[in-house]
């Protein structure tokens, strides 16, 4: 089954507890399709491989992907780690995760892994919150990546991905919304903007208005120009969207503040937009890790299947996630 997070080369295989492949579910996907975040972690223990030749598992408990501290009975500290599918560790085993290597080097802290493919900001603020009214933790890490501002106000880089994405197998998709009783219809995807009073607000976009396809845009360029000014942003809202982020950041550690959590700001990955964001939470007085390695070399990602961090990033990003938690955190 394909839906829409996965590439015609990838494919995912859900497996039993001993290791062997369950074929008997037809419609197998590591996520589940949501009407108010998009995605979910589906529970359970999946294999995903690439173009049959790299592969991975990965295992899924209460919606988040497992630490070595699941199923273990620790003391506090607890620890909550949000973030993109940079968090999650896309293309890796469980066991070559950042997450699951820190929880690895502080075996008295209990580290959840809430990292979710596809989520930026907004996402990890409504799913914080989501997870505060069932936990409670003693500190809580965001993993900002630059692309998240992208997401956080839909500019049309993320627009058109989502679109294409869900277009390329578009029945697939209907069928696997129909499994968890939703349909199109159901789906909106979520846009936040500043209003003419300055005020951050959300705006729900359907599929049908994400994005405005020209026909043969791929063989005129006369099309291809058309398509593209027909789906250009709003000059104010791609202004603003590092102001948005810096908002629902802002909101993060307010709610984490009222629960007398400790929130930390992590940003991933050497860009201005991420020194940016860090000069903002130290103005702000929030505290913050700047983790400045390249990770979009191929050195640093899993190419040529992927583009997300390797083992070799995960495991500097470990690193230094340790050594910040020896000598500030813990």
């Amino acid at each position: 089954m394909l839906i829409p997070f996965l590439s015609r080369n990838q494919k995912v295989e859900k497996m039993n507890t001993d290791g062997s492949v369950n074929d008997s579910e037809q419609l197998v996907s590591f996520m589940k399709p949501d009407s108010v975040l998009t995605w979910r972690l589906v529970d359970g223990h999946f294999k995903m491989s690439f173009d049959s030749v790299f592969e991975y598992t990965m295992q899924h408990s209460e919606e988040k992907r497992v630490t070595s501290a699941n199923g273990m009975k620790v003391t506090q500290p607890k620890v909550a780690f949000f973030g993109c599918s940079f968090t999650y560790g896309l293309g890796l085993h469980d066991s070559l995760t950042f997450p699951y290597l820190v929880q690895t080097d502080f075996q008295e802290m209990e580290i959840h892994n809430f990292g979710v493919p596809g989520y930026g900001t907004l996402h990890c603020l409504w799913y914080m919150n989501e997870q505060l009214e069932k936990e409670n933790f003693d500190k809580l890490f965001y993993f900002y990546i630059d692309d998240h501002d992208n997401r956080n106000a839909l500019l049309n880089p993320h627009r058109r991905v989502k679109y294409f994405s869900i277009r390329s197998h578009f029945q697939e998709y209907l069928e696997y919304l129909k499994l968890y009783g939703l349909t199109i219809d159901d789906m909106n995807f979520s846009q936040y903007c500043l209003d003419k009073q300055d005020s951050l607000i959300i705006q729900k976009i359907s599929y049908q208005d994400l994005y405005t396809e020209i026909p043969f845009a791929n063989y005129s360029i006369t099309a291809y120009q058309l398509e593209k000014f027909m789906n250009r942003d709003d000059g104010k809202l791609r202004k603003n969207a590092p102001e948005i982020t810096h908002r629902l950041i802002k909101q993060m550690h307010s709610v984490c503040e009222k629960k007398q959590i400790e929130f930390y700001f992590v940003g991933l990955g050497a860009s201005k937009r991420t020194e940016d964001v860090l000069q903002f939470c130290k103005e702000n007085k929030i505290h913050s890790l700047y983790i400045d390695i390249d990770l979009y070399s191929d050195s640093m990602t899993l190419y040529p299947y992927d583009n997300h961090p390797n083992v070799f990033a995960n495991q500097l990003i470990a690193d230094s996630l340790s050594e910040y938690f020896s000598e500030v955190v813990y």
